[in-house]
């Protein structure tokens, strides 16, 4: 379970329940909890590119790479970037926590 990665007394199995928890009864900083579900998300996609788009395909001549837009990488001034996630983040949302 993803959650006791970051809380091992944790009794949750929700990772949104897990968050608040820390956050609210633990007192921890918003930028010390782990990454929503959202970002948990992205990078699972980016992790499948890489193991599978790229290294997949490691020992052929001629690869054939799809394309990152469809596994959490957008095009910015002719470069690929990470797309963190599809959520905002925390300190623009919740004005009143900084």
């Amino acid at each position: 379970m993803a959650i006791t990665m970051y809380d091992r007394s944790s009794s949750y199995d929700d990772m949104h329940e897990a968050r608040l928890d820390m956050f609210a009864r633990k007192q921890r900083q918003y930028d010390a909890i782990p990454p929503t579900r959202a970002a948990l998300h992205e990078h699972i996609k980016w992790a499948a590119y890489q193991a599978g788009c790229i290294w997949g395909q490691c020992l052929e001549p001629l690869i054939e790479i799809e394309c990152p837009a469809d596994w959490g990488w957008t095009k910015q001034s002719n470069m690929w970037r990470v797309h963190w996630t599809s959520m905002p983040p925390i300190a623009e949302s919740c004005k009143q926590l900084t």
